[in-house]
C-alpha cells in the first residue's frame, strides 16, 4: 500500500493537497480483504486525507432554520456549524422517495466532476458516492439499476440500499459489521462506504478517527424514513466531528448515517439552487448518486 498525493492548482493558490479516498494496490480484479467484524478495526485500505483550500467567488448564502423546496419530495437546507472554533458551511438535502425517484451511477471509464455528472444525467441533485482505487474502480459494491460491480465489504463499513418493486420502494443502511450483504435480486441501487457514523441514532463505537481534518460528505436515512445527503464545505472536520454532529442535530433527526468519500471527491450539485450552497467535487469520480 503505499500513499499518493494530487497536485491541483487553482487561481490564487500556491497548491491544493489530495482528495480523501480509498485505494489499494491490488488487481482490480481481487476482493478486499476481508477483516474481523469488530467496529474498532479499519479496512484493509488506505485513505488519502488532507487539507483543502478553496476560493469563494460568490456570495455567501444566509443560514437557513426550515427546509427550502428544490420540487416535490425534495428540500435543501443550508447551515453554519461550528466546528473545531470555526464556523463551516453544511449543505443539506432530503428526500421523500414516495415523490422522488433515487439511482446510483457508476462510470469508471469516464468519470466526472460532480456537476459534470449533474449536467450529464440532468438530475435535480447529484452528491459523490463511495470510495475508489487510483484507476476509478469502486473499492465496495455498487448496485446501479440492478446491476451490480465490485465485491462487498466484509466486516466493516455501510450499505445504503433501494428495494424497488409495485408495492412501494423501501430503503435501507445497514452497518455490514453487524449485518453482512447478502445477494438480493429485488436490490436495485446500492452503494458501499465507510466507516459507518449511526446506528439507531448512536455514534457507532470504534469510529476509525485519525483526527485528520476534511471536506466530508454523507448519506442516510432519518426516523421518518427519508434520505438525508449532505456535505461539509471546508477541510475542518475530522470523522469525529461529522458523527457528533450528524447525532445531535434534532434538525436531521437521523436514525442510520455512513461516510461517503470525502476531501477532494465531496460534492453536492443541485438544481435551481444559487451557487453559494453548492459544492462542486475538486475531482472526477467514477460513483454519484441521483435524485430526480
Amino acid at each position: 500500500m503505499k500513499s499518493r498525493y494530487l497536485h491541483l492548482l487553482c487561481l490564487g493558490l500556491l497548491s491544493m493537497s489530495s482528495c480523501e479516498r480509498a485505494g489499494t494496490e491490488r488487481s482490480t480484479d481481487s476482493p478486499v480483504t476481508q477483516v474481523v467484524a469488530s467496529a474498532t478495526m479499519t479496512p484493509n485500505v488506505t485513505i488519502y486525507a488532507s487539507t483543502l483550500s478553496v476560493p469563494t467567488t460568490t456570495p455567501l448564502p444566509t443560514p437557513m432554520n426550515t427546509w427550502q423546496p428544490i420540487r416535490p419530495g425534495v428540500e435543501f437546507l443550508q447551515r453554519q456549524e461550528r466546528v473545531n472554533d470555526m464556523d463551516d458551511w453544511v449543505t443539506l438535502v432530503r428526500i421523500d422517495l414516495a415523490t422522488a425517484s433515487l439511482r446510483v451511477h457508476y462510470d469508471p471509464e469516464e468519470v466526472r466532476t460532480v456537476r459534470e455528472w449533474f449536467d450529464a444525467t440532468q438530475a435535480d441533485v447529484v452528491i459523490n458516492a463511495g470510495f475508489f482505487t487510483e484507476d476509478k474502480k469502486a473499492t465496495g459494491l455498487v448496485i446501479a439499476d440492478g446491476q451490480s460491480f465490485g465485491r462487498t465489504y466484509k466486516g466493516f463499513g455501510g450499505m445504503f440500499s433501494l428495494r424497488d418493486n409495485e408495492q412501494a420502494r423501501a430503503v435501507e443502511l445497514q452497518w455490514l459489521a453487524r449485518k453482512p450483504y447478502v445477494a438480493d435480486p429485488s436490490i436495485a441501487q446500492a452503494i458501499q462506504s465507510f466507516p459507518m457514523l449511526l446506528l439507531d441514532g448512536e455514534i457507532v463505537d470504534g469510529i476509525p478517527d485519525d483526527g485528520s481534518r476534511n471536506r466530508r460528505s454523507f448519506i442516510g436515512i432519518n426516523r421518518a424514513g427519508h434520505v438525508i445527503l449532505g456535505v461539509c464545505q471546508s477541510p475542518v472536520w475530522t470523522m469525529t466531528d461529522l458523527a457528533q454532529f450528524l447525532a445531535t442535530s434534532e434538525l436531521l433527526d437521523l436514525s442510520n448515517a455512513v461516510n461517503l468519500d470525502g476531501g477532494a471527491s465531496s460534492g453536492l450539485w443541485m438544481r435551481g439552487v444559487s451557487e453559494a450552497v453548492l459544492v462542486n467535487s475538486l475531482e472526477a469520480v467514477p460513483t454519484v448518486i441521483t435524485i430526480n
